[in-house]
């Protein structure tokens, strides 16, 4: 069974400040939700490396909240 390839990593960022690590599988979707939220609206996401499986997009998620990066509440 083939494995698919559609998972994005990415930061959300204001200036060059992390203000949110995530996973997706469509960026400018993701990016307008992230717009939306208060405070948020002139960030932009930086995509992470290439495009990937699930498995392996989640546990590079998981890596980044071990280290501390941020995760906003209330977003996939």
């Amino acid at each position: 069974m083939p494995t698919y390839r559609d998972t994005y990593q990415y930061y959300f960022k204001m200036g060059n400040k992390i203000v949110h690590v995530g996973i997706t599988y469509n960026p400018d979707f993701s990016e307008a939700e992230l717009k939306q939220m208060p405070g948020l609206g002139k960030g932009h996401i930086k995509e992470i490396g290439f495009r990937t499986t699930y498995d392996i997009a989640n546990a590079w998620l998981q890596e980044q909240i071990r280290q501390g990066k941020p995760r906003l509440e209330g977003v996939a």
